[in-house]
């Protein structure tokens, strides 16, 4: 019995701690998908700037325990009901496509390296990937079941920089309702102290993305968020 419960407690360790972070700290921009038969590169517009648009991103979601991606410019693909293992290796239940507005990195990439047999509905799993760091920059590389490689990269930021630019509070000051938005990360606590440290709020949950501060007497608070990729600080002004 005492094995059993080692066995089931291991298992339980291995599918918490098996999605790498890093998955969904980025907007990973698609560099390039190399098959056995052609390499892939998108050739993307620029604006009068000479910035690119319409780029085509793959961007990784934790929805509360359940995993998915989406890719695209105009998130024309949507893999849903991601398993991952510990070996930094996910399977894809099942994709959504919806090719209205896509793009061709989009069509290529469910023609070719998604789907084994598109028309069969067969993916292409498993799929690995790997990280790897160069001067500022990071890159993605996932390798299907053929062993074809879409390769994506990101500028990096520090833990501190993407959770800045990607937790957002409002309004600024407050008076009733405090609201959260949180891109790529979620929210798993909150806690609010005055100037002289005390905490005068915490709370585990969100309901609809908003706290009610309208109990703390005016004045200036730090309210600290802690997400699954780390803390971040924020001033807050209670009128």
């Amino acid at each position: 019995m005492k094995a059993y419960f080692t066995l089931l407690l291991m298992m339980v360790i291995n599918i918490v701690f098996s999605q790498n972070p890093n998955l969904f700290s980025h907007n990973w921009k698609l560099e390039q998908i190399d098959t056995d038969n052609e390499t892939f590169t998108p050739n993307y517009p620029q604006d009068q700037n000479g910035n690119d648009i319409n780029v085509d991103f793959i961007n990784f979601n934790n929805l509360n325990g359940f995993y998915e991606f989406s890719f695209g410019a105009f998130n024309s693909i949507l893999a849903e009901d991601l398993t991952f293992s510990s070996t930094n290796t996910f399977t894809i239940s099942f994709i959504t496509l919806t090719f209205g507005n896509a793009s061709e990195a989009s069509l290529f990439m469910a023609d070719n390296f998604l789907y084994s047999d598109q028309q069969n509905d067969v993916i292409n799993n498993p799929f690995t990937y790997t990280f790897t760091t160069l001067n500022n920059t990071i890159y993605l590389d996932i390798t299907n079941g053929e062993g074809s490689v879409a390769t994506f990269y990101d500028n990096l930021l520090s833990q501190e920089e993407f959770l800045r630019q990607n937790v957002k509070i409002y309004p600024n000051p407050v008076v009733n309702n405090l609201f959260f938005e949180s891109n790529q990360t979620n929210i798993q606590e909150l806690l609010i102290y005055d100037l002289s440290g005390r905490i005068v709020l915490k709370q585990d949950s969100l309901e609809n993305n908003q706290l009610n501060v309208s109990n703390l007497r005016q004045g200036i608070y730090i309210v600290t968020i802690k997400t699954s990729n780390g803390s971040v600080n924020k001033k807050i002004i209670k009128q």
